[in-house]
Parts: C-alpha cells; sequence; structure tokens
C-alpha cells in the first residue's frame, strides 16, 4: 500500500489534465458516487475538508456575482428591483460522516465520485470528503458546451444542472427507472408487471449490447431505428 500511496503521488500531475480531457468536446457524460471510508489524521482530513469548503464558497460568490450582474441589467432594462436572493448551499463539510477511530486515526465516510465519457473512452474517480452538490458543480464547471448527464435521480446534480444556462441536460438511467417501478408495484400480484417491464427495459439494453462496435453515429441510427418503437410500448405499458 505504502507504494501504491507514492505511486498515486507521482501520477496525481495528470489528475486535472485527465479532467480537462473529459470534458473536452463531451457529448455525453455519466457520474455517479460510492460511499468510500477513509482512516487518516484528523488534520490532515479537516485540511481537505476546509479546502473543498473554500472551493465551493469561492464558487457560489461567483454565482452570486453572476446573479447580481444579470439583476441589474434587468433593472435598467424595464426598471423592476428584481431579486438578488441566492440559492446558497450549507457547505458546512467538517461534521457528520466521521464513523469511528482507530489509534489517533479518524475513520470518515467519503465518496469516489466517477466521470466517464464514453466516446472519448475516457474515465476518472475522485475522492471526496462529501458527497453534497459541489462536487459536481466543481467538476463540471468547465463545461462549456452542450451536454447531456446522465446520473441516477440523486437531488445533488439538481443545482449543476439548473445554474448551467441550459447547456447541461440532464438524463436518468433506465436502470434506476425499473427500480423506481418496481418500488411503486403493490407488495402481491407484481410478478406479471415487474417481469413485462423488466423485458421491455432490457429490449432497449440489448441494442446497446448488439452494436458495441458501431461509432457514436452509426449507434444513434440504429437507437432512432429500434428504440423509439420500445420506448412507445414502455410509455404505454406504463
Amino acid at each position: 500500500m505504502g507504494w501504491a500511496a507514492r505511486f498515486f503521488d507521482i501520477i496525481r500531475v495528470f489528475g486535472p489534465l485527465l479532467e480537462k480531457a473529459i470534458l473536452e468536446n463531451a457529448k455525453l457524460l455519466g457520474m455517479d458516487e460510492t460511499v468510500f471510508k477513509v482512516l487518516d489524521s484528523p488534520k490532515k482530513i479537516a485540511l481537505f475538508k476546509a479546502e473543498l469548503q473554500a472551493k465551493g464558497a469561492a464558487l457560489e460568490k461567483l454565482k452570486l456575482e453572476k446573479l447580481e450582474k444579470d439583476t441589474d441589467k434587468e433593472k435598467s432594462k424595464d426598471g423592476n428591483e428584481g431579486d438578488t436572493k441566492s440559492n446558497k448551499e450549507d457547505v458546512d463539510l467538517l461534521g457528520g460522516n466521521t464513523a469511528g477511530s482507530n489509534k489517533n486515526k479518524v475513520i470518515i465516510t467519503g465518496y469516489v465520485w466517477a466521470m466517464v465519457n464514453p466516446l472519448a473512452k475516457l474515465a476518472m474517480y475522485k475522492f471526496s470528503p462529501s458527497r453534497c452538490s459541489i462536487n459536481p458543480k466543481l467538476m463540471l464547471e468547465g463545461v462549456k458546451e452542450p451536454l447531456n448527464l446522465l446520473t441516477d435521480a440523486y437531488p445533488g446534480y439538481n443545482g449543476v444542472v439548473e445554474n448551467a444556462d441550459g447547456i447541461i441536460e440532464r438524463s436518468k438511467c433506465w436502470s434506476h427507472a425499473r427500480r423506481e417501478i418496481r418500488d411503486a408495484c403493490p407488495a402481491r400480484g407484481n410478478d406479471y408487471i415487474l417481469e413485462r417491464i423488466r423485458k421491455l427495459i432490457d429490449w432497449l439494453f440489448k441494442i446497446e449490447r448488439d452494436n458495441k462496435e458501431l461509432s457514436a453515429e452509426e449507434l444513434m441510427v440504429v437507437r432512432k431505428k429500434r428504440s423509439t418503437r420500445i420506448l412507445t410500448m414502455i410509455k404505454a405499458y406504463i
């Protein structure tokens, strides 16, 4: 583990380059986060959290300044006072996720955030001591072109999309849609319902499985030809 840690210290310089490459000309981006427990000194963890907190506060300040500028423009245009209230979220990350301690070290529940650009065949994983929406906001700050963001239903992504001025459009996952349908079904007598919806959604997945070797453009043609009919069937069935 010591060797691995030193190796990652050496290649850490490539992190920002990889992040930039993933976001560059990205049309589709998948994001998710998973629990990851970390054992470290309280001082180091506090510094790491403080750094994230400072970045989040700086981002919030920029957003507020932009909002005030836009409001001033609106006021000068139509004479209205406007609303300068910010949607400032709580960025206090210094508590609430400690899972225990061991030999003068603290165990915290952090998160590893995954970011995948399937068209560029690039992926990266980024650790954070928090699950709050500051993380996707900071990770997607460099997006300048229209982007389709594929995520689960975690509301932490909502602010990213709302503050992107229409550049980022959010899509959600069919696996999670299937789970929501399962949860909505009655406890008894739902076998037929679930089996039917499972098959319909699996037909969508089969299109992807059968056409892995196609380019993005070719796959889009196949999707339009085969997916539309299945989506119509799913909608009618629901």
